[in-house]
């Protein structure tokens, strides 16, 4: 029992071994920005390689001026691209990079050319692009600084596992994918044209907005009513030939009902000839008899009250006898 529970122990130390020895950074093709952090001490002996002083702190403030602050990071068929930012560069000249192959072996550093992506005058800085065997590794970089009047050496290395997706304001060499497209949103400019919605006067009538013809003193005597005298079908010829706008059917206040002309008669006389149409003939029948009907409507049933409380009584009964039974 002990072999197998030890066996057990070895197997999940293993299985972890081997997961911490795997990249953690591994990264997809396409460009990403990181952090670039800076180390004056070597790495891998702890001491500095230019002569310089020991004091980490010092040399450190050094190093982290003349490097930005994030690098880019390119991926593309299994090649890894770093681009460093050198800052103040006026002030340094002869740079030189040299690339770690062998993690934890200082002599398995070696040079690798760039090439300067962009130079910005107003802020001083510079971008180099070089090949690495992977993103982590650790870069020597040799320049001389003009101030100081000697060489210094300082090394970088970018924490590929803080990296962002996109290339940032660096120049990308490689082809990033394309973003993942969605389907435009109904109504969305790139769904399509949509169709228009119809005007707010699309259902004016046309009566409404087609001007009234005029009618000619012929056609006005032949029409008008049999038995009218010959002043008044000349009156009204020439109250139909006037300029007074006719009210149109939608200005116009709807009065008359279109079953009403049917027992209508054309009014003689004065009134007709002057073009002044006949008030609305008044019902003879009782005001109150539509306000009744109207009320009528408008209240509960006297039927439907009856069967309501039919039922209400019904089922207080029901209720009731149920009761008694238990």
């Amino acid at each position: 029992m002990k072999l197998k529970q030890l066996g057990a122990f070895a197997l999940c130390l293993f299985a972890a071994a081997v997961l911490f020895a795997l990249p953690a950074s591994a990264l997809d093709a396409g460009a990403y920005t990181a952090p670039c952090g800076t180390y004056y001490l070597n790495p891998d002996t702890g001491v500095t390689d230019d002569g310089g002083t020991k004091n980490a702190a010092i040399g450190e403030g050094m190093c982290r001026s003349a490097v930005y602050k994030d690098a880019l990071i390119e991926v593309e068929n299994g090649s890894t691209y770093l681009t460093i930012r050198m800052q103040l560069m006026s002030n340094i000249k002869d740079i030189k990079f040299s690339v770690q192959k062998t993690a934890g072996d200082p002599g398995s550093y070696q040079a690798v050319s760039y090439s300067t992506m962009q130079e910005d005058s107003s802020s001083d800085t510079a971008d180099m692009r070089f090949k690495v065997p992977k993103a982590t590794a650790y870069i020597r970089c040799d320049m001389y600084v003009i101030p100081m009047g000697r060489a210094v050496v300082f090394y970088m290395q970018v924490n590929s596992g803080s990296a962002s997706k996109g290339g940032g304001d660096f120049v990308v060499s490689v082809d990033t994918p394309a973003p993942a497209s969605t389907p435009p949103a109904a109504g969305s400019p790139a769904a399509g044209p949509q169709e228009p919605s119809p005007p707010a006067h699309a259902e004016t009538p046309a009566a409404a907005l087609a001007p009234t013809p005029s009618v000619s003193p012929d056609k006005a005597a032949a029409s008008t009513p049999p038995g009218s005298s010959p002043a008044a079908a000349a009156n009204a010829s020439d109250a139909t030939a006037s300029p007074a706008p006719a009210e149109s059917a939608s200005s116009a206040p709807s009065q008359v009902t279109p079953e009403e002309p049917e027992n209508s008669v054309p009014a003689e006389g004065p009134e007709a000839s002057n073009g002044n149409a006949s008030p609305a003939p008044v019902s003879s029948a009782d005001p109150g008899a539509e306000t009744d009907s109207t009320a009528e409507r408008g209240g509960f049933p006297t039927g439907a009250a009856a069967a309501v409380a039919v039922v209400v009584v019904v089922v207080v009964l029901t209720i009731v006898v149920r009761k008694k039974g238990r």
